[in-house]
């Protein structure tokens, strides 16, 4: 299960770097944008599966959600990740197979 000590404390998203992570196979990646003067002001959360990092994932296997740029809306995340990787449970544990078969010394 994934924690809120898992994805940076709220103060870290200021700087509008994106932070990264994994669990069992889903992989993720949280950001603030810089916004223009006619955006919402958001933290966006892309969830995509294993093994290879955000910009190698195809796009069609990223699933993206936003959150409002505030406390509230970033202790909505952790809730959103696990119940998401609930819900796709055996997408997660396929990415994981593919990771090891791809990278296991022959």
């Amino acid at each position: 299960m994934i924690e809120t000590f898992d994805i940076a404390s709220f103060d870290r998203y200021k700087h509008n770097s994106p932070f990264t992570g994994s669990y069992k196979g889903m992989r993720f990646r949280i950001v603030h944008p810089k916004k223009t003067d006619d955006e919402e002001d958001v933290i966006i959360v892309d969830v995509y599966p294993g093994p290879y990092c955000f910009e190698k994932t195809a796009d069609d296997l990223k699933v993206r959600t936003t959150y409002p740029y505030s406390v509230e809306g970033y202790e909505q995340i952790v809730p959103y990740l696990n119940k998401y990787y609930e819900e796709h449970k055996d997408m997660w544990v396929e990415s994981m197979s593919e990771a090891l078969r791809r990278y296991s010394p022959k």
